[in-house]
């Protein structure tokens, strides 16, 4: 037996063939015109699903960088302060040898005890030394307050 095909139905199924590529041309013009071949979630649901979460390491390993680079500008400065504590206390500890040297007169003890307070000062100074984040270097876990 042989059914009929109704003239509606003839037309319909090209009819739905033509929109279909139409549809399909569209979606290649969009990714053709934004470089993108998803545009959206929809189209292609695993690589939406990867894409997010490509873009959220991303974002975890920028951070991870900016942190990075943060504590070594830190360290650099831990250092150049350790190295400036270091050579003022030699400094000091040469000073407090002349002084105790019997030689030493009044005057010049004088001036010794000076240059002491003035180290003391400048030792002060370093340990309140600030990262460039504002962070005080010998404060420990209170690195927002001031250690001295």
């Amino acid at each position: 037996m042989i059914s009929a095909i109704s003239t509606p139905n003839s037309y319909a199924l090209p009819t739905n063939a033509i929109l279909a590529d139409q549809s399909q041309l569209t979606m290649l013009n969009q990714e053709l015109a934004t470089g993108q071949a998803i545009s959206n979630p929809g189209g292609n649901p695993t690589a939406a699903s990867q894409n997010v979460q490509i873009t959220q390491q991303i974002a975890a390993l920028t951070l991870d960088g900016e942190t990075a680079g943060l504590a070594q500008s830190s360290l650099q400065t831990l250092s150049s302060t350790i190295g400036s504590i270091s050579s003022l206390v030699q400094s000091l500890r040469q000073t407090a040898l002349t002084a105790a040297n019997g030689t030493v007169n009044g005057q010049d003890r004088q001036a010794l005890a000076i240059s002491v307070n003035e180290g003391l000062q400048q030792l002060l100074q370093l340990g309140n030394s600030q990262t460039p984040d504002g962070n005080y270097l010998l404060s420990g876990s209170q690195s927002s307050t001031s250690p001295f």
